[in-house]
């Protein structure tokens, strides 16, 4: 029997992301682009300025991908792009005082999704799962 991980990865990743962009559509905002909001925000509390190649290496995305997501959420008034002072040709990304207002609001969705997707588990169960995904992103 050939079991299709790749396949079943695949189709829960979907799934998450259908489930995600209904419940942030509320902020106008999609998945994609709330999980760079939330990247943004996990560094700017550790003091971590980060730029689009970070974001590029963190989600191992296309620079055109990044590009579209930081416009979109530029023109939303959430992140402003910041000339570095040592380096001219690099842009610091930034949240604005909006972005902080959905910070707690936008984690809560995330907890409730996480949650969702684990709940007919048990705890050993969830934690096993969160070993087997972290051992397959460590390939």
């Amino acid at each position: 029997m050939v079991l299709l991980i790749g396949y079943l990865i695949k189709k829960i990743y979907l799934h998450s992301q259908c489930e995600l962009n209904q419940k942030f559509a509320e902020f106008d905002l999609t998945a994609s682009q709330t999980f760079v909001m939330i990247h943004l925000f996990k560094h700017h509390a550790k003091g971590i300025l980060l730029n689009q190649k970070d974001l590029e290496t963190a989600f191992h995305l296309s620079n055109p991908t990044i590009t579209g997501i930081l416009q979109r959420l530029e023109a939303k008034g959430l992140i402003e792009r910041k000339i570095g002072e040592k380096d001219a040709r690099v842009k610091y990304i930034s949240l604005t005082e909006k972005a902080h207002l959905l910070d707690e609001q936008l984690k809560n969705i995330f907890a409730e999704h996480e949650k969702s997707l684990i709940q007919d588990l048990s705890d050993e169960e969830a934690a096993v799962l969160k070993q087997l995904l972290l051992k397959l992103l460590q390939q």
